[in-house]
């Protein structure tokens, strides 16, 4: 066993209590244990001993559909509640996916997982999040674990699995979906499954629950740490267990709650909410700046409305405020520490992903010293220097700014060794923490200088990074090397600027017009200016005008005929509007570009509404039986194709409207990446706007954290004819589907830059990225003198 493993398994010995179990040390594997409990039958694979312990070698053909492997033995996984695997890996992006089974009785449990990249990695499973499949016995009696890797395309790759265990973790992460309102339950599963995230970036251990068995699995498990990512409304019945559980020493993690009972029981009291309607006013949680162990100085979270909080309590005291975009600390509590735990105001929103799992993490140590041990050793694993080059690339040897930091960045990991020897993991945790960052500026400063000619940005709000401070959002994209901004302008429904067509917002009411103090700040910063325009979608601030357009029969109806707040794309007054619309805008303007975006249906819902029918049936011929000879019947097919032709009119028709007038601007459209699928799922054929010249670029959404993934979606675009230097990639900086890195985005940046597309376009524009973000981008591809 060679010294880091030896490591590795000396700081694995004091993880395990006696209801933790190693289900499969690979570690230890000889061959006697193979040919016993790894059958080979029915084309199994075995694993392969070596010298560093045992291995898979995965050579995949183009005609395989997945490789297993079993390890049949005797396993009572009842008073477990997660199953932990640290792997190795060689080269990922041969595999698609890997699948843990565990059989029970006649059937079996399953749970999936991708590995983004190269290098070491830590998974924490619940087992409530395993899936059944077939009619398994239960966990008392888990007779094989199978692993089954599903390929991506033909290659080899090499896994290296170190320790498969079952644990009894000390912390419990709360479902309450079930337990809330059918209004909140879509946040309770968005909150739920960030928090997930988080946890799994910590390193800790955790079990989850649903409302109903909280009491038995705190029982099981002898939780200490409860999580509640929300709970909005918590009945007498869960407010009775919380209770009890606090009264037996238990702390609890709150973020937002209306209970005023279980915020008594945290030494919180609640008051009405606060609304703001400016974007940057609560831009970010401020923490101390010394003497709170572990918290950083800042959590970015932008947020709309902030509920009051107030320590009320002889143990309890304000941990963080919340603080405006440009810096003033406002006198409203965020974060409210007492002897029974932490109670936030606001569940955590997307972005700012580090600072949260940070917060996370000293929230979860400072409750539980034993988590930062977990904490510890889970970036000890992550962030060796070497490791990180593993996952995402060589350093030039005679690159001595990056060599200098590589420096620093070894002092940092090798103080944490030393703390770890100490068992001083909390110190240790903060020196690991220290690597990352510093990895990640080397990296950027080592990497060659891309100046595509789109280096753009996505503004979501409209605002810049607070409303009426344009300049100064100009003037930090520039300086970070943007040189286009996408500034959302207004939708069917409500317009950021005065028009004569569309109702204006109420950021328009309070701020001003905003299309006209983007375009003269980006202007005055050399920056390209592009039109963001949401078609077809309401979106409106106006009732009234929603009201017409029902009254006028112009809004999409589901097969049901219920209305939906999007314009008909066959209704030719809808249409015109979209063209008026947009002609408006560049009448009023001087911009380099119009964006448009959803120029799409909603989904298979829509539109089945009747001036739907009537433009169908005008083409195609009556219909019987509608909808459902057009939902699901025999005619959905030409329906489909019916609805692709609406949409390929109307940019026809924009774009004729657009360059008869301006045949300068620049019109582009913001696409699903996931072509063909969108064809038929969204109606949204956008190949054939490039071919037929109706566009001038096309940004697919290729937001996905698993660079594979992305290639994979960028290789299958520039392959469609036309798309060839007329498609640029947009990169899910921060989305619904994930968070990227600066290391992550770098390597995506990289891979855009290998395929020679004109640019990239990232989603989306939000106040952490100069601290976060603009720094690497600086130092990196963008600087203007590049190496």
């Amino acid at each position: 066993m060679t010294g880091l493993r030896l490591t590795l398994f000396c700081l694995l010995v004091p993880f395990l209590s006696r209801a933790d179990q190693t289900l499969i040390d690979f570690q230890t594997l000889t061959p006697s244990v193979l040919s016993r409990s790894w059958p080979k039958d029915g084309g199994r694979q075995q694993p392969l001993i070596t010298e560093h312990g045992a291995l898979f070698s995965l050579q995949f053909h183009s005609d395989d559909k997945r490789i297993l492997s079993d390890a049949n033995g005797s396993w009572d996984l009842r008073t477990e509640s997660c199953i932990r695997f640290e792997l190795e890996v060689s080269q990922p992006r041969h595999l698609l996916e890997t699948t843990l089974y565990l059989k029970s009785g006649s059937g079996w449990y399953s749970h999936s997982f991708t590995l983004d990249g190269p290098g070491r990695h830590v998974f924490n499973f619940p087992l409530s999040d395993f899936k059944p499949e077939g009619t398994p016995s239960g966990w008392a009696a888990i007779s094989t674990i199978r692993f089954a890797f599903w390929p991506r395309e033909a290659g080899k790759t090499v896994i290296r699995p170190l320790h498969l265990q079952a644990l009894t973790p000390r912390l419990l992460l709360l479902d309450g979906a079930s337990a809330s309102p059918a209004s909140e339950r879509y946040l309770c599963g968005v909150t739920l499954k960030r928090m997930q995230q988080l946890l799994n970036n910590t390193g800790v251990p955790y079990g989850k629950a649903q409302a109903a068995d909280l009491s038995k699995s705190i029982q099981r498990d002898h939780s200490r740490i409860l999580l509640l990512p929300y709970l909005p409304s918590p009945n007498a019945t869960l407010l009775q267990t919380l209770d009890s559980f606090l009264r037996d020493g238990g702390k609890l993690i709150v973020y937002q709650s209306k209970s005023t009972t279980l915020a008594a029981r945290m030494g919180v009291s609640l008051g009405e909410p606060l609304t703001s309607t400016s974007v940057g006013r609560f831009d970010h949680l401020q923490f101390p700046s010394s003497g709170t162990a572990g918290f950083p100085t800042r959590v970015y979270q932008h947020a709309w409305s902030v509920p009051r909080i107030t320590a009320a309590s002889p143990s309890s005291r304000i941990l963080a405020r919340w603080a405006a975009q440009d810096g003033t600390l406002l006198q409203l509590p965020g974060v409210i520490q007492s002897s029974n735990g932490f109670w936030f105001s606001h569940v955590w929103r997307s972005a700012d992903t580090a600072g949260k799992t940070q917060a996370l993490t000293a929230m979860l140590g400072t409750l539980d010293a034993s988590n930062w041990q977990w904490a510890a050793r889970t970036l000890y694993q992550r962030v060796h220097p070497r490791s990180f080059q593993v996952k995402h690339g060589v350093f030039p040897r005679d690159h001595k700014p990056s060599s200098r930091m590589r420096e620093v960045a070894d002092q940092f990991y090798q103080r944490g060794q030393t703390a770890m020897n100490l068992r001083d993991y909390r110190n240790a945790w903060k020196q690991f923490s220290r690597v990352e960052p510093l990895m990640v500026r080397a990296l950027a400063s080592s990497r060659a200088r891309w100046m595509p000619p789109i280096r753009g940005i996505w503004d979501q709000q409209g605002t810049g990074f607070s409303a009426g401070n344009w300049t100064a959002t100009c003037r930090s994209l520039k300086a970070a090397g943007f040189n286009a901004v996408f500034s959302y302008v207004g939708s069917a429904g409500r317009a950021n600027y005065p028009s004569k067509l569309i109702p204006g917002s109420v950021t328009l009411k309070r701020h001003g017009d905003q299309v006209a103090q983007f375009s003269r700040a980006a202007a005055n910063a050399g920056l390209q200016r592009h039109l963001w325009k949401i078609c077809w979608k309401l979106n409106s601030s106006d009732p009234a005008f929603t009201a017409r357009m029902k009254r006028e029969g112009r809004l999409m109806q589901d097969a049901s005929g219920n209305t939906l707040p999007w314009l008909s794309p066959s209704d030719p007054r809808n249409v015109h509007h979209e063209v008026q619309g947009i002609l408006e805008l560049l009448r009023n303007y001087p911009v380099e570009g119009i964006h448009l975006d959803y120029m799409r249906y909603p989904g298979l819902e829509a539109d089945f509404s009747p001036i739907a029918r009537k433009a169908f049936q005008a083409r195609y011929g009556q219909v019987t039986r509608w909808p459902s000879d057009v939902v699901s019947g025999p005619r959905a097919r030409q329906f489909n194709a019916f609805k692709q032709g609406q949409l390929h009119a109307a940019m026809e028709q924009i774009h004729d409207a657009v360059k008869a007038e301006f045949p300068k601007v620049t019109l582009s459209v913001a696409v699903w990446g996931a072509y063909p699928d969108c064809a038929a799922s969204k109606s949204q054929d956008w190949p054939v706007w490039l071919q037929r010249g109706w566009a001038d670029l096309l940004i697919p959404m290729n937001y996905t954290e698993n660079p594979y993934q992305f290639e994979g979606w960028l290789d299958s675009q520039l392959a469609l004819p036309g798309c060839r230097g007329k498609l640029v990639p947009g990169l899910g900086l921060i989305s619904s589907s994930g968070e990227l890195d600066p290391a992550s985005l770098l390597q995506q940046m990289d891979i855009s830059r290998q395929k020679q597309t004109p640019g990239v376009v990232l989603y989306r524009l939000d106040s952490s990225l100069p601290d976060r973000l603009f720094p690497m981008l600086e130092a990196g591809v963008w600087k203007q003198n590049g190496r």
